[in-house]
Parts: structure tokens; sequence; C-alpha cells
């Protein structure tokens, strides 16, 4: 195998295959940065998604928490009016019925007084 190799070597200098060899060796370290430099940045990129995507989630999470707490203040406060609504309507119904209870009384005792 090495034979085959020293007929094509032999056309070179040593300087050559040196500079061949020291190239090759370069070209190698350069695209070695490249890919180094792209997954440095592609993990970096990464990293600022997770970020933003949990500072998204947190808001939602926020936000929703914020309706829940709303949701709980109306449906307190529409109680709140149900049974204010109710007491007042068993308010005007005791009155009512007191009121009747007075008629039937005076009328009672209108009918006493003339018997």
């Amino acid at each position: 195998m090495f034979e085959k190799l020293k007929y094509p070597f032999s056309h070179f200098e040593s300087t050559e295959i040196l500079i061949v060899f020291l190239l090759l060796v370069a070209y190698h370290l350069v695209l070695i940065g490249v890919i180094r430099v792209s997954v440095r940045a592609s993990a970096s990129a990464r990293g600022r998604i997770v970020a933003e995507r949990d500072k998204f989630k947190q808001a939602l999470e926020s936000r929703e928490a914020a309706w829940r707490d709303r949701e709980d203040e109306l449906r307190r406060i529409l109680t709140l009016e149900k049974e204010r609504e109710v007491l007042q309507l068993k308010a005007e119904y005791d009155s009512y019925v007191n009121l009747l209870e007075e008629k039937l009384m005076t009328s009672k005792s209108r009918e006493q007084c003339t018997s």
C-alpha cells in the first residue's frame, strides 16, 4: 500500500507535502471550531427559548389565577346579592302577612263588636 503512495508523493518535495498536511489539519480544526460554535449557539438559543416559554407559562398561569380569583369574587358578590334579595322578599312577605293578620284581627274585632 505504501509503495502505491510512494510514486505520487515522489513528485512533491517534502515541504510541499508538509504544507498540504498542515492545511488539511487546519481545515479540520476550523471545521471543528465551526461545529463547536454552532452547537454552543444552538444550546444558547434553546436556553433562551426555554426561558421565554417558562416566562410565558408563568404569565399564563398568573392570568388564569387572576381570572379564577375574579370569578370567585363575582360568584361571592352574586351570592350576597341573591341573599339580600331573598331577605328583602322575606321581609316584604312577612310585613304583608302581618298586615293581613292585622286586617283579619280588626275585621274579627268589628264582627265581635257588632254581634
